[in-house]
């Protein structure tokens, strides 16, 4: 499901990166490393957004959805995507350093600015691997060959379980970017939804073979219950956000 996107997704941020700071002897060696530590923040920041304005930008070129040879052409984007976010997380310094997510759970990451940055790698992964669950849930695939068939529905089980990261790495607390999180988890729980229900259609032979994440539903419900707070009908249609998931979890079961 595509919600409308925002002005800021259109910027475009400048190629160059902010100079290393002037680390003199006035600063204490703990001042030093506080600001080191937040130059190299910001430059794993603005290369990672890069990485996904790169993405967005691939993904509007799609010519013919469905077809083996724009399926082909995505399996190879997917190989230079993946190249480019494990170099990204190869490039990050000690001290921002986070282990890559595995198993069906997110660990707790308590260094504020590892998480934010593990945030950015969990959004480049499953941006990467988001086009082969829409083919999925939108498609029949019954005219792939089945080697490519088995490619696509691989790549869209590993979408929706970084979607399961995504939900399970949500805070209640109230900050600037409220908003846009609850459009993330409306976002990745309608995903969720929309690829239960397409496999319960025998016809889509691709989202057939999608593997749902463990407790997928009870992870939506339980993370919309942990944003309590921030639910309310202000600006911006946050009550409608929680009235759509609300209904897609009542008209799945």
């Amino acid at each position: 499901m595509d919600l409308p996107g925002s002005a800021l997704e259109d910027i475009d941020l400048s190629q160059t990166f902010p100079l290393p700071p002037t680390l003199d002897g006035e600063l204490s060696n703990s001042e030093s490393n506080v600001t080191e530590r937040g130059w190299y923040y910001y430059l794993a920041e603005i290369a990672a957004r890069h990485l996904i304005n790169r993405m967005l930008r691939g993904r509007s070129g799609a010519r013919t959805a469905g077809s083996s040879e724009e399926i082909w052409r995505m399996l190879s984007d997917v190989q230079l995507f993946e190249t480019q976010v494990h170099e990204w997380h190869l490039a990050l310094p000690p001290m921002l350093k986070f282990d890559i997510p595995e198993g069906p759970f997110l660990q707790p990451e308590p260094d504020e600015l590892k998480q934010i940055l593990r945030h950015r790698y969990l959004t480049n992964r499953e941006l990467i691997y988001r086009p082969f669950i829409r083919l999925c849930v939108e498609h029949e695939l019954d005219s792939l060959e089945p080697n490519l068939r088995a490619a696509v529905t691989s790549l869209a089980s590993h979408g929706l379980q970084y979607c399961m990261y995504k939900l399970s790495q949500l805070t209640p607390q109230r900050h600037q970017g409220t908003w846009f999180m609850i459009r993330g988890y409306a976002t990745h729980a309608m995903i969720l939804l929309a690829a239960s229900k397409a496999r319960k259609n025998p016809n889509f032979l691709g989202a057939a073979g999608m593997m749902m994440p463990d407790d997928w539903r009870e992870r939506i419900s339980q993370t919309m219950q942990e944003l309590g707070p921030c639910w309310d009908d202000g600006p911006g249609g946050v009550g409608e956000i929680r009235r759509l998931v609300e209904w897609g979890l009542a008209t799945e079961s």
